[in-house]
């Protein structure tokens, strides 16, 4: 309904004489759309990216400064479509901008900045460079500060922060700290209440459990998730959510059910255009296929997740993958 809202504003704007007045009010109404779309869609979405851009191309015929808000979408965008070059550089600006004339810090761009490098760079397998960004966010992160900005940047950053530090460390080889931070994330993301951090957060954590093996506890957190994502309309993690689901199935014995639903989240998410965890997907598919009896198909699965993490530089989970490929 929101969303609704701003494009009928951004059509009476449209049919309004040029002036500055009229780009600011537009910018303004640009800005609070794309937040609603990335809580909508994720910031993967070419609406997002879209008015994000033209937020960008009005600010620079405004003569403003760049606005971090707008820098922290189009990075996140990126990181989705697996551009981390291009991701890192904005995040690298919204550094820059943390670092103010007078020689003060401003606290916010800060640990949004280091969250935006922290979260690009894990996905190309630096963990120790996205564990140091992490951390450094976290040591000035303030909950009452940064949590009266979410309205702008979309996500309170110390859950989001705190999730990915415990992901990272799972992959650095401390299984019990990732998962006492996992614990630590989780309960500040409850005790926020705002949906969008917490639907990141259960997101992250299943995929750390998962990992981690922990199976009662990926078979209650997948119910969570999938009737948070549901009840807040958050569509762009329901397909990482039927993966999750297929994969509690397969643990379960239900081999053939998990494969089907592993299939269809990879498939919702071909729809929305995000491939982002295209590789874990198929990483999981693959083992459930070898579960299956189908060894040939398995190893076929594999290859074409190699193929894609050779590509787009996915060095997150190309250990794994080869570890699979060997197992096999």
């Amino acid at each position: 309904e929101a969303i609704e809202h701003f494009h009928r504003g951004l059509a009476i704007l449209a049919d309004l004489q040029d002036s500055l007045d009229k780009t600011r009010q537009e910018l303004a109404c640009l800005l609070e759309l794309g937040f609603a779309l990335a809580v909508f869609k994720g910031f993967g979405s070419s609406q997002v990216h879209e008015v994000y851009t033209r937020a960008q191309v009005l600010t620079q015929q405004l003569r403003e400064p760049p606005n971090p808000a707008i820098l922290r979408a189009l990075a996140l965008f990126f990181v989705t479509r697996r551009q981390y070059a291009e991701a890192y550089t904005q995040g690298r600006e919204i550094l820059a901008l943390a670092y103010q004339p007078n020689g003060q810090i401003d606290p916010v761009l800060f640990v949004e900045a280091h969250y935006v490098l922290g979260a690009t760079i894990f996905w190309t397998g630096d963990f120790l460079q996205a564990k140091d960004h992490f951390e450094k966010a976290l040591t000035v992160y303030d909950t009452q500060r940064h949590n009266g900005l979410i309205s702008l940047y979309g996500q309170d950053p110390g859950v989001v922060c705190l999730i990915r530090l415990a992901y990272v460390l799972w992959y650095l080889g401390y299984p019990e700290l990732a998962q006492q931070k996992c614990e630590e994330s989780l309960a500040l993301a409850r005790r926020l209440d705002h949906p969008f951090s917490l639907s990141y957060v259960l997101i992250i954590a299943g995929l750390l459990y998962n990992v981690c093996r922990a199976r009662t506890k990926i078979q209650i957190l997948v119910k969570e998730i999938m009737a948070h994502i549901q009840k807040y309309e958050i569509q762009h993690w329901l397909p990482l959510g039927f993966i999750l689901q297929g994969w509690s199935l397969v643990e379960q014995g239900a081999i053939e059910a998990g494969i089907d639903q592993i299939r269809a989240g990879q498939e919702a998410f071909e729809r929305i255009q995000q491939d982002l965890f295209r590789p874990y997907a198929l990483a999981l598919l693959a083992q459930a296929q070898a579960r299956a009896g189908s060894l040939d198909q398995a190893l076929s699965t594999l290859d074409e997740a190699l193929a894609t993490v050779s590509h787009h530089g996915d060095g997150w989970c190309i250990a794994e993958l080869h570890r699979l490929k060997g197992e096999l």
